[in-house]
């Protein structure tokens, strides 16, 4: 269980570009990805001479930086990669998998600093709304009551 300070280490790189496609930084988002990124946050800027431009940010463990600083080098118009030391808090997850009238949904959990979050799965959700033939709000809404209510046989994974 978490405490009251920071319990993890992360690297973010980042670069800036003002001279790429939007489908070539996303063909560069996609690569990062696969290559081991964390995750990859896109954030327009302002660039000099007034030229809109985009400022691409990887959040990634120390030992993955280097590869991931090289492929933002290969993938992206830029010349330079930024790297910053972060020092994280984050809650412990857990993923639970419900039997529900409608199929399996898993629902994630995050715990710690005395704080308990969950959520269900959107691609589980989607399907339990499709097959119940209501909207992906209202399937939401019932999983959550049934997980709450506990009426439903959980199955830790």
């Amino acid at each position: 269980m978490c405490g009251e300070g920071p319990n993890g280490k992360m690297v973010r790189l980042d670069c800036n570009v003002d001279d790429m496609k939007g489908e070539d930084i996303g063909f560069a988002r996609e690569k990062l990805m696969k290559d081991g990124a964390k995750e990859v946050y896109i954030v327009p800027v302002q660039m000099k001479k007034d030229r809109p431009g985009m400022e691409i940010n990887v959040i990634c463990r120390a030992e993955d930086a280097d590869r991931l600083a090289k492929s933002m080098l290969v993938n992206t118009s830029t010349y330079g990669v930024r790297r910053t030391e972060i020092t994280t808090y984050f809650l412990t997850r857990s993923q639970t998998a419900l039997e529900t009238p409608h199929g399996r949904v898993s629902v994630q959990t995050g715990e710690g600093y005395g704080i308990k979050k969950q959520k269900a799965e959107y691609e589980d959700l989607k399907k339990y709304a499709e097959r119940a033939g209501i909207p992906l709000d209202e399937a939401r809404n019932h999983v959550m009551n049934l997980l709450i209510g506990g009426k439903l046989r959980e199955e830790k994974r």
